[in-house]
Order: structure tokens, then sequence, then C-alpha cells
């Protein structure tokens, strides 16, 4: 009887370590902005509106690295901007949500050559998301209640379904 016991305390403790490695170290929560503008010249001036969406990953836990992310499938993209110590001549783009992107864009400013007053960013390295803290000695690493607000591109329609890997696992996230 005593070996019974011990096995179903046993058998429970596993249960509960297997259920609390399957819960995702993230949270993802969809939000929308409605951003207004005034056009036009002095004597006809509009105001538009558009809607932005936007997928916030926020960590749960510390040391919560981005590694990927595949949105309804492959089938939408979303990208966020980050100058991440790259002074401010070079910021880093993370584009995630197709299966051929999750990478890191790292453009450089060029003068624009139209407009000397002006710049344009050009790409000059594109880096796995996997591979960010090899190459650049940092990685997009979050701690507990840290995030990352993407915004989502506009021909995404309706989201269904997230697929994240990180360091510690993927998971798949349901939207209802």
């Amino acid at each position: 009887m005593k070996k019974l016991h011990s096995a179903f305390a046993a058998s429970l403790i596993a249960g509960a370590v297997a259920s609390a490695q399957d819960v995702a170290p993230y949270e993802l929560d969809l939000t929308t902005t409605t951003t207004s503008t005034v056009y036009g010249d002095y004597w006809d001036r509009r105001i538009g509106s558009h809607d932005t969406r936007f997928l916030i990953f926020r960590a749960l836990e510390d040391g919560v690295e981005l590694w990927g992310m595949e949105i309804n499938r492959g089938r939408c993209s979303a990208r966020w901007n980050d100058f991440i110590g790259l002074g401010y001549d070079a910021k880093a783009t993370i584009r995630v949500g197709k299966r051929d992107e999750n990478f890191v864009d790292i453009e450089q400013k060029m003068p624009n050559k139209d407009d000397p007053e002006d710049f344009d960013w050009k790409s000059v390295q594109k880096i796995p998301l996997k591979d960010v803290r090899a190459r650049l000695g940092k990685g997009f690493e979050l701690n507990f209640s840290e995030e990352i607000k993407f915004t989502l591109d506009e021909g995404c329609g309706k989201i269904i379904e997230v697929k994240v890997d990180t360091n510690l696992g993927s998971w798949v996230t349901r939207f209802n």
C-alpha cells in the first residue's frame, strides 16, 4: 500500500511539473489605435483617420527570448523598430509572422539623393532571430512584464492563431 501511495504522489508531482511547463511564459494581446490626420492645403482641409492594429508580446517570466512568430499560419506579418544600442544612425527592425521572415533587419541611415536635408533607411544586414545574440551580443530578451508592441501589416485581416517560438519552447495561442 505504501508503494501505491508513493507511486500516486510521484505521478501527481510529475503531472504538476508537466502542466507548469505547458503554460507559455508570455501573453499576447491584440489592440487597435485610431489615428486622426489633417491633410490638404489652407483652403481645403480634411480630416482622415486610420486604424493601426498591434500584437503585444509580454513576458510572464524573466529571461524570455523571442526566436520566431508565425501569425495566422504564415499569412500575416508584423514589425517592430528599435535602436538596440546601435546609435541614431542605425536601427533594427524585427519582422515576424511569415515562415520566411522572423529576422532582424539592421538598417543604416543614408542621405536622400533627391533631398540632402532628408534621409532614407537602407538594409545592410538580415539576421535570423535565433542568431541575434550570437551576432550582435544582445538578444531580444524580456523580463517579467516587459513587452514588444508589433505593428500588424494592413492586409492581415482577423488574427486567429499565433505560434510563438522562444528560448523556453514553442506555443500556439488562438483568438476568438
